[in-house]
């Protein structure tokens, strides 16, 4: 009898590795072909994930990775319960298609069809890409709505990401580890879940309460989105500018170190919304008038005004960088020059500048303007962001140099001469549009949509949500 039952026994696990046998040459067969399933969409980014998913079964030699002898894994229960709370960020359930699935089949370990296994391995995998690529990277092309959106990413890899859980069995802990773990991203996803109670809590005659409730839904799941986009990590030190609400903060890893009011850029002069990294400060600077700026006012008010140049402490340079005598200038021949103002008390820039150079040529800077502090909306600049408190921001920036006191620092922004310091080390700046503001202390607050950019990024996100909830391909019988 034990012979026979181990003769059994072998012939069971003889079976279940020729099922995984054939499945994986079906898998082989599924990415491998010249042209994606019907179930993998054809967008550009359906195209690159579909391009993942190839990748990672070719390094697993097209072996399954959820299902063992045709049943699903425990690691699929973890995949469908991960996706059915993806709307606790913002996110859709329906856009990671698990309609092809059914509760019997994570639960009462039912044994797929040899003809339907592999497909239902791949789609999973797709599935598992697709959530992972959205809390990474974000589900919508900001970009689409605004020219100057140009916030730099981390390099994500799903497929690496996949191999990892996969191997270490941890597929909830992995999907986990992509959300951004900011105190803001956490509050908006708390208001979500509260806008949505209040939401169910309606009266079906309170149309116009539901109305609101809705744009506010869609408003936070929108900004929710934009903190995707940015890095998750917390540098030791970050300065962060949120166009909306008009203020600069410093981080030191969650906490905030300083925080002022700013200056933003008009609506037709927008500030960008971009990341990239503060290298030095230059102290009494000259303002080098931009050649837009150049041409559409200073040159026209210099040659309706023959004082005007002298009277705002401008000079004229050639192209050889030298100083003209502005009376030499040939009206024919305006990009032959630019101008600059020199450093002093009305210099447009103030006594400070704060520089990270990038594509916009935005930077942060002191002004003479102090004035337009005061006002509730600050959209005044031609791009670049003022800052209320220049001589904080320059001492906490140096604070890692003993010979920048605040007598040495009041100095420099004082002389007239100008100097450039360079910071020991970068630190990384941050430029972001987030309507739902989250202030220091927790407090949430819906602010005016100043450059207009959350009506058209709402419909990109709510059309793709749109679309997910559209009937996809027929799942197979199985």
């Amino acid at each position: 009898m034990r012979i026979l039952a181990i003769v059994v026994a072998a012939i069971v696990v003889s079976s279940c590795g020729a099922d995984d046998r054939v499945v994986t040459e079906k898998i082989r067969a599924e990415v491998e072909s010249a042209r994606p399933p019907e179930y993998a969409a054809r967008d550009k980014e359906s195209r690159q994930l579909w391009a993942h998913t190839r990748d990672f079964y070719r390094a697993r030699s097209f072996a399954p990775a959820w299902l063992q002898h045709r049943r699903a894994t425990t690691q699929v229960q973890e995949l469908v319960a991960a996706i059915k709370k993806a709307d606790r960020d913002g996110l859709d359930p329906h856009l990671y298609d698990l309609t092809f699935l059914d509760e019997r089949s994570t639960t009462a370990r039912k044994r797929f069809r040899e003809e339907d296994a592999a497909a239902i391995d791949v789609r999973l995998t797709l599935a598992y890409m697709e959530f992972a690529s959205d809390l990474a990277e974000g589900a919508s092309d900001l970009t689409q709505a605004h020219p100057g959106w140009r916030m730099k990413q981390r390099t994500f890899d799903p497929a690496a990401h996949l191999a990892a859980a996969i191997t270490n069995g941890k597929i909830a802990e992995s999907l986990d580890a992509l959300r951004p773990t900011n105190a803001e991203y956490r509050a908006l996803g708390e208001l979500l879940a509260e806008y949505r109670r209040r939401a169910s809590a309606l009266q079906p005659t309170a149309s116009s309460d539901a109305a609101t409730i809705a744009d506010r839904i869609t408003q936070i799941q929108l900004n929710m989105e934009r903190w995707r986009w940015l890095p998750r990590e917390r540098p030791a030190k970050q300065i962060v500018v949120n166009i909306p609400a008009f203020r600069l903060d410093v981080w030191e890893r969650d906490a905030v170190a300083l925080s002022m009011r700013v200056v933003v850029g008009k609506k037709d002069t927008p500030t960008p919304v971009f990341n990239d990294s503060m290298t030095h400060l230059v102290f009494s600077p000259y303002w080098n008038v931009p050649s837009t700026i150049a041409k559409n006012e200073t040159l026209p008010a210099a040659l309706r005004d023959p004082s005007f140049l002298q009277r705002t402490n401008m000079e004229v340079l050639d192209r050889k960088g030298q100083v003209v005598d502005p009376e030499s200038i040939d009206p024919e021949r305006v990009a032959d020059y630019r101008f600059r103002q020199r450093p002093g008390s009305s210099n447009a820039l103030g006594h400070v500048k704060f520089m990270f150079p990038n594509e916009f040529n935005v930077y942060l800077h002191d002004t003479p303007a102090d004035s337009l502090f005061a006002r509730a909306s600050r959209s005044f600049s031609h791009g670049c962001v003022r800052v209320e408190q220049p001589e904080a921001l320059a001492a906490y920036l140096l604070k890692d140099r003993a010979e920048w006191t605040p007598e040495k620092i009041a100095e420099a922004m004082h002389s007239d001469e100008e100097k450039t310091v360079k910071l020991r080390e970068p630190v990384p700046v941050s430029i972001g549009y987030w309507t739902v503001d989250v202030t220091r202390d927790g407090k949430v607050a819906f602010l005016p949509d100043v450059y207009g950019l959350d009506a058209p990024q709402a419909a990109a996100l709510t059309e793709r949500f749109a679309r997910a909830r559209q009937p996809r391909l027929a799942s197979r019988d199985h």
